[in-house]
């Protein structure tokens, strides 16, 4: 029911992560328990077994980061269930949660990048001018799948990021996929902006563009 009422409210991606935590996660741990004898005990229990045994392939636990957001969520859950009255009031804080260590970002070294730069100019392709763009700019992933051409303006050397590429679940109980793809607005409004493009990929990217335009031109 919270599901129901919260898919409106926010992005597919996010109702798409919040049904898959609920289906693999919540349901099966809660499903056979009475609302009204949910408390914090119950809760630290489950937080226990998802850190020890959470994994849906059987190798462990969840990570701290994953138990937060689950956790999270239920809270949420349970909230709504407050308001509707099945639920009894809880003190949140004092659920038993494991501590967060900030993620280790992992960057290219500067030999490595050398020798990336140098595939790169030994096999000049789309696929390559792609990954020129990201090392470059710093463009996400999905941002750079979600390019068009109108999002690049060859004349003022610059980029807009506008939108992002994703691939999600498929939450349609009818639909014969898994997964779908959507394109929809970055996580935040700082995610729009503009990015000047090197001199170097400016020259590449018209040069693609001309060559595309060629072809559809036959």
């Amino acid at each position: 029911e919270w599901l129901e009422t919260v898919r409106i409210k926010v992005k597919q991606s996010t109702y798409a992560k919040y049904f898959d935590n609920v289906k693999k996660h919540i349901l099966p741990s809660f499903q056979d328990v009475r609302t009204n004898h949910i408390n914090i005990p119950l809760l630290n229990q489950f937080v226990k077994e998802e850190y020890e045994h959470g994994r849906l392939d059987g190798r462990g636990g969840l990570s701290s980061k994953t138990i937060h957001d689950i956790v999270s969520l239920l809270i949420q859950i349970l909230q709504y269930g407050e308001a509707k009255g099945v639920v009894h009031s809880m003190n949140y804080h004092t659920l038993s949660l494991p501590k967060l260590s900030p993620k280790e970002l992992k960057l290219l070294t500067v030999q490595e990048q050398s020798q990336l730069e140098h595939y790169i100019e030994l096999c000049p392709n789309l696929e390559q001018l792609g990954v020129s763009l990201v090392l470059y700019t710093g463009l996400r992933i999905g941002e750079l799948c979600a390019l068009t051409w109108k999002d690049i303006d060859t004349e003022q050397g610059i980029l807009k990021v506008t939108k992002t590429l994703q691939r999600i679940k498929d939450v349609d109980e009818n639909s014969p996929f898994k997964t779908k793809i959507i394109i929809d607005t970055p996580k935040s409004k700082n995610s729009v902006r503009e990015i000047p493009i090197p001199s170097f990929l400016l020259e590449s990217l018209k040069k693609e563009k001309n060559a595309i335009q060629l072809m559809l031109s036959f």
